[in-house]
C-alpha cells in the first residue's frame, strides 16, 4: 500500500511539475514577447515530460492546461481573431496535437516497460528469470552489507519431473511449473522473489529474514508444495536447501552454490526433503 501511495504522490509532483512550468511558459508568452513570436511548440516540453513520466491521464490533463493558455495568449495578442471560425480552428487543432503526442508517449513508454518486463520474466511462469534473479540478489546482498540484515536463500527441484513430461507429456510439465510458481508466491511474502533458474530449479529470496523465521517459511512452502503434488497425482516431489547469512556473504555467488549444494545433498540422500544451513 505504501508504495502505491508513492507512486500517487510521485505523479502528483510530477504534474505540478508540468502545471508550473506550463503556467512560466504562460507568464512569458502573453507579458513579455511580442506578437511575431509563439510559444506553441514550447509548450509540448511539459505535456511530454508529464505524459512519460506521469501517465496519460496527467499528460491530457496538461494538454487541456496548454490549449487554455494558448488560446488565453492568443486572444490577448490578437484580438481579431477572438471568437472567429479560425481561432476555434486554431485551437482545436492545438488540443488534438497536444493530446496526441500525450498519448503516443504514453503508449511507448508502457510498451517500453512491457518490453523490459518480458526481458527479465520467465515466460513460461511469469517467475523472474535467472539473469533478473542474479540483478536482485546482488542488490541484496550490498543492502546486507550495509545495513547488517540476515539474507536467506532457497534452492529448490522437482524430482521426477522428467517422468511428468514423459508420462503425461510436455504440456502437463508446463502446467506443473507454472502451479509450483503460483504455490510459492501464495506462500511467500510481497518482498520475496521467486525465480526459475532454469529446467525445474527455482530459487526464492528471502530479504531480512533471520534463519528460525525462514525455516518457518520454507517447511510452509514445502508442505504446500506436497498438497499440490498429492492433488495432481503426478509423482513429483521436491528437494529443497535452504542458507541463511546471519551477515552478509562475500558476493552473492557464495549464497547461490550455497544453496544449491544444500539442494543436491538433498537429491542425492533420498529427494523430497528440506535441508537448511545457517551461516553465522
Amino acid at each position: 500500500m505504501g508504495f502505491v501511495r508513492n507512486k500517487a504522490v510521485d505523479k502528483t509532483l510530477i504534474f505540478v511539475f508540468g502545471l508550473t512550468v506550463t503556467f512560466g511558459l504562460w507568464f512569458v508568452d502573453d507579458r513579455i514577447t511580442g506578437p511575431e513570436m509563439t510559444f506553441t511548440l514550447l509548450y509540448l516540453v511539459p505535456i511530454s515530460l508529464t505524459a512519460w513520466f506521469g501517465g496519460l491521464k496527467a499528460g491530457v490533463t496538461l494538454a487541456l492546461f496548454c490549449s487554455t493558455a494558448w488560446l488565453i495568449v492568443d486572444a490577448n495578442k490578437n484580438q481579431y481573431f477572438m471568437h472567429s471560425f479560425l481561432s476555434y480552428l486554431n485551437l482545436s487543432s492545438k488540443i488534438v496535437i497536444y493530446i496526441g503526442v500525450a498519448v503516443i508517449l504514453d503508449k511507448l513508454n508502457r510498451s517500453l516497460k512491457h518490453e523490459k518486463e518480458l526481458s527479465l520474466t520467465d515466460f513460461s511462469t511469469g517467475a523472474s528469470n535467472r539473469r533478473a534473479f542474479t540483478s536482485v540478489l546482488e542488490t541484496e546482498v550490498e543492502r546486507a552489507a550495509r545495513y547488517g540484515h540476515p539474507t536467506t536463500l532457497i534452492f529448490m527441484d522437482l524430482d521426477n519431473f522428467k517422468d511428468v513430461n514423459d508420462n503425461f507429456g510436455h504440456p502437463a510439465g508446463d502446467d506443473l511449473l507454472c502451479l509450483t510458481v503460483k504455490t510459492i508466491k501464495e506462500n511467500i511474502r510481497s518482498t520475496d522473489v521467486v525465480a526459475r533458474m532454469g529446467g525445474d530449479e527455482f530459487a526464492v529470496l528471502l530479504p531480512e529474514t533471520d534463519f528460525e523465521s525462514a525455516k518457518s517459511a520454507v517447511n510452509k512452502i514445502h508442505s504446500h508444495l506436497m498438497g499440490l503434488s498429492d492433488k495432481l497425482r503426478r509423482g513429483t516431489t521436491f528437494s529443497i536447501g535452504m542458507v541463511t547469512y546471519s551477515k552478509a556473504p562475500s558476493t552473492a555467488d557464495e549464497v547461490v552454490k550455497a544453496a544449491d549444494r544444500l539442494m543436491y545433498e538433498v537429491k542425492n540422500s533420498g529427494k523430497n526433503a528440506v535441508k537448511y544451513r545457517h551461516v553465522e
